[in-house]
Formats: structure tokens, C-alpha cells, sequence
């Protein structure tokens, strides 16, 4: 079984680490023409496996690192801590962005509620405007959901709704409190 790339990679940088310390240690204990034949046979060697990594790393050179890492890298840095610190940014922005939506979907319902309470001869124009968005709109006044439509079901009563409140007020207290506030005191 051939190795893959990476191993086969991984294979010829150990090979080029142990020259350079071959001819580390060579010049460091030069001793005379011996020593010279040595040093003659790690450069030959050396120049082999960087060949070797050179056609081995050629398949992995499509693959973009990114600038933050080389850095990480530079600076001494361990580039798994790069790694988990953007896994830990990301998660927190799609928690954000998540209970934004929930926030927005939660408003959308809202409002499409109040107006239907305010102005009931628009009930069909709002079911429309829910559809279009995606919208369920099953719990609002005399409606009934229908159609092959994705359905985001909130209704003031739901568990779910309750849970992604929660999920809100951790990422954004400030911004989920007014939120509720407004919303509930609204009036049309």
C-alpha cells in the first residue's frame, strides 16, 4: 500500500531535519578530510530529500494557508491554538446571527399578528407576505398554513420560542430585553 501525500511528505522533512543536523553536527566536530567526505555525502543527501519534498509537497500546494497561521507559525506559536480560537469565533457568531434570526422571526409574527388584529381586511395580504418569506402562519387569527412551504412555527406559547429567548438574552441581553419590551408594548 502506498503512502498517501502527506505521510510521504511528512517522510522526506524528517529526512531533510536529520541532514541538517548531520552537517550541524559535522561542522561542529570537523576533524579533517574524514569529516570532509561526511559533510560531502549530507549535502548530497540534503539536496535528495529537498528534491523529495519539493515533488511530494507539490499536490498539498493547491491548498491555501491562510495568513494568520504562518504568522502564528513565525511568532513561534502552536497554529492548533489559531485553529480553536477561529472554531470558538465562528461558533459564537453563528450563535449571534441564530438568535438574531429568532429575534426577526419572532418580530415578523409579531407584527403580522397586530396587523392582522388592527386591520383584519389584510389578513390574505399578510399570509402572502409570510408565505413568500417562508413563514408558517399557523397561530396567527384565522389563518391556516398551506403549500409546500418551509415553516418557522413561533407562537408566544411555544417552548421552542422560549428556549431560542434564552439563546437571545446570553449572546445580547441588552438588545434581547429591549426587544421584548417593544415588542410587547406595541400597538397599532
Amino acid at each position: 500500500m502506498a503512502p498517501n501525500t502527506q505521510q510521504l511528505l511528512d517522510e522526506n522533512l524528517r529526512g531533510t531535519i536529520q541532514d541538517l543536523f548531520s552537517i550541524q553536527s559535522n561542522v561542529h566536530g570537523y576533524q579533517g578530510p574524514a569529516t570532509q567526505r561526511a559533510l560531502v555525502q549530507n549535502f548530497t543527501s540534503l539536496h535528495v530529500n529537498l528534491e523529495r519534498v519539493y515533488s511530494s509537497a507539490q499536490p498539498l500546494a493547491s491548498r491555501p494557508i491562510p495568513p494568520e497561521v504562518i504568522e502564528y507559525i513565525d511568532e513561534g506559536r502552536n497554529p492548533d491554538i489559531y485553529t480553536r480560537e477561529f472554531v470558538e469565533l465562528t461558533q459564537k457568531g453563528n450563535r449571534y446571527l441564530k438568535s438574531k434570526a429568532v429575534a426577526y422571526a419572532q418580530f415578523r409574527d409579531e407584527l403580522a399578528k397586530k396587523t392582522i388584529e388592527a386591520w383584519p381586511e389584510m389578513k390574505e395580504a399578510v399570509q402572502r407576505v409570510l408565505e413568500g418569506n417562508g413563514a408558517g402562519v399557523e397561530g396567527l387569527p384565522g389563518m391556516t398554513g398551506g403549500g409546500n412551504v418551509t415553516r418557522l412555527k413561533h407562537s408566544l406559547g411555544d417552548t421552542s420560542v422560549e428556549q431560542n429567548t434564552m439563546v437571545t438574552d446570553s449572546v445580547r441581553p441588552e438588545l434581547s430585553t429591549q426587544t421584548d419590551a417593544s415588542m410587547h408594548d406595541m400597538t397599532f
